[in-house]
């Protein structure tokens, strides 16, 4: 996990998250989706889906995957006080779930 402000582009500070995805069997994506299905429904940023605009990954048949480890990003910029007290414990209990059940598959 690292906080950091992006030198270039928006200028807000930025969480990032990532794991080992093949030990835990559960992926970057396995996450935004479990976060962005959720109540509340929280939004992350992905290599599958840098810019949060569907229509970026859906609209762009030439798009081509980036290349490197996926991570899942937070902008605080998008986020109203407390809400990154809500946004921390779903990701949390994604994460933990994630966690416990690659232990136990172990």
């Amino acid at each position: 996990m690292e906080l950091q402000i992006p030198k270039e582009g928006n200028r807000y500070p930025t969480l990032t998250v990532s794991w080992e995805e093949q030990a835990w069997g559960f992926s970057v994506a396995d996450c935004a989706r479990k976060l962005s299905e959720g109540d509340p429904r929280i939004e992350v940023l992905t290599k599958s889906n840098p810019s949060l605009v569907p229509a970026v990954v859906e609209g762009n048949p030439n798009r081509k995957e980036p290349k490197g480890k996926d991570q899942l990003q937070i902008v605080s910029m998008t986020l109203r006080p407390s809400e990154e007290i809500i946004v921390g414990r779903c990701l949390r209990g994604i994460l933990n779930a994630a966690r416990k059940g690659a232990q136990q598959g172990a």
